[in-house]
């Protein structure tokens, strides 16, 4: 039979010609290929890359400058800006979202053509990013979809790219609109049907929305809202059909699930644009948007559950369900909700404000890292429509997390109302490294909003008064006997109290000081204010190209000068500051004031995140002479001199790398409820009508006493438990035993815990008083007898000079941490602990750096004259 049928196959071989037999052999190859290319043929889509619009730095626009701008342009009334401006500070957008042009302008105005530019800006950026990253030619391009919800000019956004671009004749492209932030997957789910039906192609998908003309200008709050969200941003996406590309493909396009709503009023309204009462245009958000949401998500839900969980997640959910309608207790129970993270890895959720963000993540009990992606996005780059999701992957990317094999799920709503997922699959080895719009910023990345933000010493200068107004000891005393404003018992204490002061040669006072006799008066009082401060304030700016609108707190202290306007208005007007910025001016606060200064902005920056505070401490010198005989009111004429500091401070988690200091604990305290306290540091006139500051017999023990408490706030907050435990230990000892009732308590020691020291140089006796009842080493008050030496007492500006020595000496190093302790008037005691977080360079130029070789000087060598 074989044989046979071998035979009759040979003869109808044999009786075949040659042209015959080559026709049967090309049909059959040629049949064979069509089999195998349908067989084999692509039917999966491909994500090749995508790029995201990283927008200038100019365009800005902090919490701030937004505030300010509204406030200035007059458009809104008192209660729309006050509103605008609580929303925005919940609305977890950070400070380097940026916006149009147009919008910076004041006031900000829309026009077609500017509306043009901004898509013109955001769409050809992207693309030829793109593009050219993996050198393909427009030409290749046989799909383009975009999507901008609020501008549909003719031509349309799609000819734009062609015109520009130069995409063939024969190419598809759609362009959509007014189909709000989930727009960007909608599209996704066009061109991936539109890549089934032609094969081997390219899709190229834009995503974006005009901010320029869509700002609302009236009064209703439910449409003030999308002007606080929305901000600057775009994507390009590329994607494909060809088998090729897998090759070079990130992701692979697993599931699209699309859900609309809009048959139902309540969810076709929740997002609407349409007039207010007076005509204005805008989008309202109404109060069912949650609802809505909530409803399109469950039905969007419950079709791409079945696609993507685990059996066993799906069987538990359906036992829920079966349990609750037919045992009667269970119905007050949730029904059980899937853990999606057995399926899925990495989430984007359409970063459409903090609430939306927060709702979806406890909806699907997810972990708040879950979350991460989308809060980073929504705080660095607000609301960018139907591109936010490509920037949460963009992150993810960034970050490095996500893996090949990982699967990504991306969430949308839109107006309509539509929610649309899409589950992407990673079939590449993601590089973190490569550039994206992320790579400028990922490291500072994540913040927690919640948590209490870190205050960062970003840097600060110390006022270097000129030569010309040294004023050496001889000098004085030459004054005070040609003047004639005292008599020689007057001149004789303060010869003997200067000699004793520590104060050396190098120390300066105003220049109307120097006159013969001295003078004082407002304007030159004023003069002297703002050449200190001018000076610092320009010195701090100049070096860090800090532009002074870019500052949101100023303090200021100057104890004894008062001006109207005010210190803080006096800068304000020099530099060109803020209009919206928050200033604060303090005063009589005395020499503690610097280290308050602080602590105000440390809460100001605690309740305004992301934001920079100048802080400023001098006191005037001038204006305040005491030409009396009263002794106790003499004493300040020996000790304080001209000097003053500027000190940036930042609560912005990107300023931690080049800050130098983050502030780890300030305690203050304040004993001014005691009489004797409140009046040891009084400023009075004498029995002659003369005022002038006295300091009383008291002081020396008010001071002690204010130190004691302040020193029992902080030392749990810096000793070690061993330290903490030898003082508990004393303490009980002493009360226990009658014996040990005669022994003093157990001083702890703080060099355990701290390795420099900042004592207000109010003095010799005050420094010297410290040290020994801290028992440090004499060492430790070096910073603070050299800054006396050199500059006098400087008030509130002391401790800056200390810390600046420090620095000068190259004693200051990374992970040390400083004290800084102030008195002041009142009666008050004030501390702050500062941990180095940098290397800090002691050959940067300072307040030291011309005399630091000189010091630590003989103070005894310097008594005699």
């Amino acid at each position: 039979m074989e044989t046979a049928l071998f035979a009759s196959f040979s003869s109808i071989t044999t009786e075949l010609s040659p042209i015959s037999l080559t026709h049967f052999l090309a049909t059959t190859v040629l049949t064979t290929a069509l089999v195998l290319y349908f067989l084999l043929r692509s039917k999966s889509i491909y994500l090749v890359d995508f790029t995201c619009y990283l927008p200038p730095e100019n365009l800005r626009v902090p919490a701030s400058k937004f505030i300010e701008h509204i406030e200035i342009s007059g458009i809104h009334d008192k209660e729309s800006v006050d509103f605008q401006a609580k929303v925005l500070q919940r609305s977890g957008i950070g400070s380097e979202s940026c916006m149009p042009v147009t919008v910076h302008e004041i006031p900000s105005y829309s026009s077609l053509e500017a509306t043009r530019k901004e898509t013109e800006l955001v769409l050809f950026t992207v693309v030829e990013e793109l593009l050219s990253k993996h050198n393909i030619n427009p030409k290749s391009i046989d799909i383009l979809v975009s999507n901008c919800s609020l501008f549909c000019p003719t031509p349309s956004i799609s000819s734009m790219v062609i015109n520009k671009f130069g995409f063939r004749s024969s190419i598809k492209s759609i362009s959509l609109g007014g189909m709000g932030c989930s727009a960007g997957i909608l599209s996704i789910s066009l061109a991936k049907d539109l890549l089934k039906v032609h094969k081997n192609s390219l899709a190229l998908v834009l995503s974006m929305e005009a901010v320029t003309p869509n700002g609302y200008n009236g009064k209703r709050k439910s449409m003030l809202l999308p002007n606080i969200l929305f901000r600057m941003g775009g994507a390009a996406i590329l994607l494909s059909n060809r088998k090729q590309d897998k090759g070079i493909a990130k992701y692979e396009l697993q599931h699209l699930v699309r859900t609309h709503i809009g048959s139902d009023d309540q969810a076709y309204e929740s997002v609407f644009q349409q007039p207010d009462e007076a005509g204005h245009v805008g989008v309202s958000l109404s109060r069912e948007l949650v609802h809505v949401a909530t409803k399109a998500l469950r039905i969007n839900l419950s079709e791409l559950g079945p696609l993507v969980l685990p059996y066993s997640e799906q069987l538990r959910y359906g036992w829920s369900m079966i349990h609750k309608k037919l045992w009667f207790l269970p119905k007050q129970k949730a029904i059980y909700v899937p853990k999606f993270s057995k399926a899925l890895q990495q989430f984007c959720i359409h970063a459409g404000g903090r609430a939306v963000i927060d709702g979806i993540v406890d909806s699907l009990k997810l972990q708040k890292e879950d979350g991460e992606a989308s809060r980073m996005t929504l705080h660095r780059f607000g609301n960018t429509s139907s591109s936010s999701v490509w920037y949460e992957l963009c992150y993810l990317e960034a970050k490095g997390r996500v893996k090949k094999g990982n699967r990504v799920w991306q969430i949308a709503f839109g107006s309509g109302f539509k929610c649309n997922s899409a589950i992407w699959k990673c079939i590449a080895d993601i590089d973190r490294t490569e550039r994206n719009a992320w790579s400028d910023s990922i490291h500072s990345y994540p913040i927690d909003d919640d948590a209490p933000n870190s205050i960062y010493l970003v840097d600060f200068t110390c006022y270097l008064p000129p030569n010309g107004l040294r004023i050496a000891k001889e000098s004085y005393i030459e004054h005070l006997g040609i003047s004639n404003l005292y008599d020689e018992e007057s001149r004789n204490f303060q010869i003997k109290v200067m000699k004793r002061s520590g104060i050396g040669e190098e120390s300066c006072l105003p220049i109307t000081t120097h006159e013969l006799p001295p003078y004082s008066s407002l304007n030159a009082t004023r003069k002297e204010t703002e050449t200190v401060l001018f000076s610092v304030v320009e010195d701090l700016l100049s070096k860090h190209k800090i532009n002074p609108t870019s500052i949101d707190i100023l303090v200021s202290n100057c104890s004894l000068f008062c001006p109207t306007p005010s210190v803080t208005s006096l800068v304000i007007n020099k530099f060109g500051f803020r209009s919206n910025i928050k200033s604060i001016s303090l005063s009589g606060m005395g020499c503690s004031a610097g280290l308050l200064s602080i602590s105000l902005a440390k809460d100001l920056l605690r309740v305004h995140k992301n934001s920079l505070a100048l802080v400023l401490s001098m006191e005037a010198v001038t204006p305040n002479g005491y030409i009396g005989k009263r002794k106790s009111m003499l004493i300040p004429n020996l000790l304080f001199r001209m000097g003053g500091a500027a000190i940036l401070l930042s609560s912005r988690k990107q300023d931690k790398k080049i800050a130098k200091y983050e502030l780890q604990h300030l305690v203050r305290t304040h004993v001014g409820s005691d009489d004797e306290a409140y009046q040891s540091v009084f400023q009075q006139p004498d029995e002659d009508g003369t005022v002038g500051v006295s300091l009383s017999r008291a002081l020396v023990p008010v001071a002690t006493k204010a130190l004691r408490i302040n020193i029992s706030k902080l030392g749990p907050l810096v000793l070690p438990y061993s330290e903490q435990l030898r003082y508990v230990w004393s303490v009980i000892r002493k009360k226990l035993f009658f014996s040990q009732r005669q022994k003093r308590t157990y001083v702890p020691n703080f060099k355990k815990a701290l390795q420099h020291f900042c004592i207000h140089a109010g003095g010799r006796a005050v420094i010297d008083g410290i040290v020994d009842s801290l028992k440090l080493d004499k060492e430790d008050g070096e910073a603070s007898r050299m800054t006396l030496h050199r500059f006098g007492n400087t008030s509130s500006s002391s401790v800056w000079y200390e810390l600046c020595y420090l620095e000068a000496k190259g004693r200051m190093k990374k992970g040390n941490r400083v004290w800084q302790i102030a008195f002041g008037s009142g009666f008050k005691c004030n501390s702050a602990i500062w941990k180095c977080i940098s290397d800090v360079d002691p050959t940067v130029r300072n307040a030291w750096s011309d005399r630091i070789y000189l010091y630590p000087v003989d103070e005894i060598s310097n008594e005699s004259f």
